[in-house]
């Protein structure tokens, strides 16, 4: 696996062999130091429609944040940290089937389809910030 300095300098010199590609090149330098440090990548463009997504038809019965308990709250902000079932299970203090039944009712609650749907309600009802890149 490349250092993040060895992954600068390919980027550096594939830059320089292709012409003027600055841009380009910060933001790729960018995205790997962001993935480095946080584990993930958003563009400005992608922070931008994640914070003002609307939902369609569907998303339009996500409820009000004060219809999820504090516990689902809880391991709705830790889903959002990458944790694991059994991650947050450990921090919790419960069990991976616990937290596995709390994820389910909350997906219930707000009518999400998937993980990502949490994700997408978290952000959107201000429960999660993503981090500053």
């Amino acid at each position: 696996m490349l250092s993040i300095e060895e992954c600068k300098l390919a980027i550096n010199k594939w830059g320089k062999s292709r012409g003027n590609f600055e841009e380009v090149k910060k933001q790729i330098i960018s995205a790997v130091e962001s993935v480095h440090e946080y584990g993930i990548y958003f563009t400005k463009v992608d922070q931008e429609i994640l914070v003002n997504y609307k939902g369609d038809s569907k998303r339009s019965i996500f409820i009000n944040n004060e219809d999820l308990s504090k516990r689902e709250i809880e391991v709705l902000k830790l889903i959002c940290d990458e944790y694991t079932s059994q991650e947050i299970a450990d921090k919790l203090f419960i069990s991976k089937r616990t937290v596995d039944a709390h994820r389910q009712k909350v997906i219930d609650k707000i009518g999400a389809k998937n993980t990502v749907g949490l994700v997408v309600y978290a952000i959107t009802n201000k429960l999660y910030t993503l981090p500053d890149f």
